[in-house]
This record gives C-alpha cells, structure tokens and sequence, in this order.
C-alpha cells in the first residue's frame, strides 16, 4: 500500500499497541508447533450437576433457620449487581444478593487460565449513548472513561478501545478487513447493503409524535409512535421480503446480527428489534468514533467486577433460590445453602428478581396471574480455545479483535490478547455457536446428551473452514453448554402486556432481569438493576427506614 495509505491504516491505537509491543522485548516463546491432533482434551464446564438435578427434583430441607432483613436480590448477573450497586449508594445496606453460582456475571462471565483472561459469554460494550448519564458516571467512577473535553465529550482510557484491526471477515476464502467487509462483495451485494445502511441511517435522527427518538438506549425510552413499533407485528425476514431485498450477503449479515445479539434467527426476531441493533446507539467521545467498542481481555467480566466493588458483605454465592412466596404483608424467600447444606427463609420487605422467566417461573410457582409462556431462550455452546502460537494459525497477518466466518453456522470468535502487550506467540479464542434453526425446546433436547469429543469436533469443523491447521495448534479447549442464552425478542415482543407487568412489579416484589428489555445487552441489564432499585427506594418512603 503507499504511504499515504499505510498511515491511514495505522490507527492510533494500533500505533499504541505496537508501542506496547516493541517495549515488551521480542523474545519468542520456545513453542513445539507440530502437534498430534488427539494430544489435547476438550473439557465441559459450567453449571454443578448435582446442584442442578436438586432443582429439578425440587427436594429441599425445611428451613433450619429465619432471618429478617429488607430486601433480598436473587441473581448476580449484572442487573442484580446493578441493583445491589444502586442501594448501597443511596445508602441502603440492609440486603442480601444470592446467588446461584459459585462466582458472579451471569451472562457476562469471565474466565482464566495461565495465558490470559478471557470471556464465557458478553464480551463488549458499545460506547454509552449520550443521554445514559448512570453507565457514563458508573464509566467514569472506574478509570473507563478519564475525563472530558471542553465541549462536554467522554475521553476514553485508550486501554480500553478496541485496537486495530477490530473486525475481519472470511469471505469466500479469503479474510476482508472490516464487518461488513470494506471490500470484496458483489456488486448487487454491495447495492443492496448500502441502501439498507442508509435506511438505518436516516432513522438516528427521527423522532415520534411523542418527541421520543425512534431507538435509542435504555429502549424503554424510545418512542412508542405507531411508525416505529408496528415493526414489531413482523419478523426481520419479512421485512426483508417487503422491502424486496434479495441479496445474500445482507440475508446472511442480518442473520448474523440477529444470532449474535439475539439468540435467534431473523425468522423469529422482531424486525423492531432489529431496528433498534442498528439505530439505537449514538455515543460521542473526544477519543473515539461511534463504532468504537470497549473491550477487556475477560469481556463484560471486567464491568462484572466494577459492579461489585464494595459489596462483597452483601453478596452470598453458592446459594439456590427455590420458592418466593407472600406472607402477610412481607415476602418469604426459601434459599439453600450450597455449602451447608441446609435451607434458609428470608423473610424480607421486598424481593428483586434478577432471574430470566424461566426461572422464576419455578420460584413463584404458588402465585398465579403471569403467563410465562412469551418468552423464548435459545441455546448456546462457548468454546474457549487456547493456543500455542497464534502466528502459525493465521501467517503474517494479524488476528482482529472478532473474526467471523461468512455462512458458519458459529458466530465466530473473539480474540483474548487483542489488547495486550506482551510479545507471546499464546492467545485464547472464544468461539460462539447459538442454536435457533428449530424451536427452542428441540433445540435443547438435540444439544444435552453430547459429550466432550462431540463438541471439540463440532468446534474444529467450524474453525477448519478458516483454518484448516488449526487443530496442530491448540493446547486446550475448555467447552461451555448454555441451554438457556439470553433472552430473544420474538415478533410482538414490544407489546407484550406480561413485560409491561413485569416492569410495573407487584408491591414489593420487583423483576430486574434484561427479560423484562426484551433485548439481553449490558446496558439494558444496568438500567433494569437501578430501575428495580429506584422503585424500593421510592417504597421505603412509605413505611420509612
């Protein structure tokens, strides 16, 4: 490329990380390259069996012990996490956060391993939307966001925003920078992906009859004009046929986005919600352009632990949640204790339930009036695949951030060390995979009976179509079943009464989880915590402190 061209191309992050590089030294590791294929294991983690077949069965011990305090938290993904945030800082400690799992996150968990840090599920953040003062203030709190311009502009930690290159494409055998790629598609491709992006484009900077923008984030702030939300009477595919686009490349993309951020296929996703992926966001940063992404080594993980950060008395892992109930004027919690094996009643002024439907279905199995039914989770399989030399996979070209693999039926993978300074050959690939071809429940059934050599073929036959010596390459291959992923939101979503319900909450009992969005991202998640958090405050000025 001419000079010209190369110092365009050489962001400036780019430049900061190969900075980072040169001063890390050059030594290489001393890395066998030729490996046997059958010389690594491929491990399922995740949830405890034991735990789970006690959930299933139901069978409990009575409550060896009461205790009393104001609210109970069920759940620490982020909205839980969030609430707990929310309550300790308006100066409310009497709470408790429960928690299923032996660790925090949620659907924004981290992992670890002698390489690096790297994510199981959320691993992003699109820069917050100028009016989200709470997650800019949250930003700015942690060191995220270090400080503002003359005109009132975040400037990000450059740390944090993604380096070049962010995103590639392999796209009929060869890798195009760029997601969509800046180069390579077919003319009526090309046609038809730039009048669907200016279509997104014009809609930034509507507005509805209510004065509301069209999309925006958190969503229960975009407008509710009928030009909008009647995009959720039909799925993205038949809008797609509507609209007369014909083109394969944009089918395949749209496809990809619904999957990626949805869980679904865009035979199911509302086209509003789709709308919404592509016109929502509008953040602005002295430092940064609006595309740009947060991005950390562990994923969301590294918000995950921001979010705890002086709430560690509050917050009680290891402990299963199994019935909510109302007693009088208060509500009773029944928990058992993982570790002590032994069941607890919590009876409390209010509960906040940062649990999908799924689940609380099962904990409110005694209170009748919510149809549960409207809500649909999709499965997903994370692989997390450590490697012994990342140049050998890929030749002198380097990885991005993301990689995805044009017609894979994977979401592709992220690249763990793409922020960091250490000269080593090793990185972690988290690769994704969601299952949304049939319904939801088939689905499952299909993926639970597999074991560890299924699902490290299934992995290599996905990765081999971009990377056919990839399996010489791999140390290990840590695979994670999800059988509920996030929420999907289906067509008609938007005008679901059960959500509106959901929102309002049931005095004293208040529902936090991104189910209640329709629309699983952080930023809703963070906004649902202080919601639910907001709505106990504004009770407790009612029968006080």
């Amino acid at each position: 490329m001419s000079g010209e061209e190369f110092n365009n191309h050489l962001h400036r992050r780019s430049f900061l990380k190969l900075g980072g590089l040169f001063l890390a030294g050059s030594a290489l590791n001393a890395c066998n390259y030729f490996q046997k294929p059958d010389s690594f294991k491929a491990r399922i983690v995740g949830a405890n069996s034991k735990t789970g077949h006690l959930l299933r069965e139901g069978k409990f011990p009575e409550p060896s012990l009461t205790e009393e305090l104001d609210t109970i938290i069920v759940g620490g993904g982020v909205s839980g996490l969030s609430a707990a945030r929310w309550l300790k800082k308006k100066g409310i400690h009497d709470f408790k956060l429960l928690e299923l799992d032996d660790g925090l996150g949620g659907n924004s968990r981290g992992g670890k391993n002698s390489i690096s840090e790297y994510p199981i599920a959320a691993h992003y953040l699109p820069l917050p939307n100028e009016n989200f003062h709470a997650l800019i203030d949250f930003l700015s709190e942690h060191k995220v966001i270090t400080g503002f311009d003359s005109s009132g502009l975040p400037i990000y930690n450059e740390d944090h925003l993604c380096f070049e290159p962010q995103e590639r494409l392999f796209y009929r055998g060869i890798w195009y920078d760029g997601l969509p790629p800046k180069s390579g598609l077919m003319q009526e491709d090309q046609q038809a992906l730039v009048r669907f992006l200016e279509t997104m484009e014009k809609l930034k900077t509507r507005t509805g009859s209510d004065g509301l923008p069209a999309f925006t984030i958190p969503l229960e702030l975009s407008s509710k004009d009928e030009e909008f939300t009647r995009l959720d009477t039909m799925t993205v595919a038949e809008y797609l046929e509507r609209e007369n686009y014909k083109s394969e490349f944009l089918s395949w993309y749209l496809s990809y986005c619904c999957r990626d951020d949805f869980g679904t296929s865009t035979e199911n996703t509302s086209a509003w919600a789709m709308f919404h992926y592509f016109v929502s966001r509008n953040g602005r940063a002295a430092n940064a352009s609006s595309f740009d992404v947060l991005v950390w080594p562990e994923g969301n993980y590294f918000l995950v632990k921001k979010l705890s950060k002086g709430l560690d008395a509050n917050l009680h892992t290891q402990m299963l949640s199994y019935k909510v109930e109302k007693e009088g004027e208060r509500w009773s919690c029944y928990v058992y204790d993982i570790r002590k094996q032994r069941s607890i009643k919590y009876s409390c002024r209010n509960v906040i339930l940062c649990t999908p439907q799924f689940v609380n279905k099962r904990l409110l199995s005694s209170f009748p009036g919510i149809q549960w039914e409207g809500f649909s989770y999709y499965p997903w399989v994370v692989a997390n695949i450590s490697l012994r030399n990342k140049k050998e996979l890929n030749g002198m070209q380097d990885l991005s951030w993301d990689n995805v693999i044009f017609s894979s039926g994977s979401l592709g993978y992220v690249n763990a060390c793409h922020q960091s300074f250490n000269n080593q050959d090793k990185t972690v690939l988290t690769w994704y995979y969601n299952f949304s071809e049939r319904n939801a429940r088939e689905e499952r059934e299909a993926i639970y009976d597999k074991d560890e050599d299924h699902w490290k073929q299934f992995v290599l036959n996905d990765l081999k179509i971009a990377h056919p010596q990839i399996e010489e390459l791999i140390e290990d291959m840590e695979i994670t079943v999800l059988g509920h992923g996030m929420i999907s939101p289906c067509k008609g979503f938007l005008g679901d009464p059960v959500r509106a319900t959901l929102a309002k909450g049931i005095e004293g009992l208040y529902f936090a989880h991104t189910d209640v969005s329709g629309v699983s991202i952080f930023e809703q998640a963070f906004y649902q915590g202080i919601r639910a958090a907001e709505q106990i405050i504004e009770r407790k000025g009612s029968y006080g402190t």
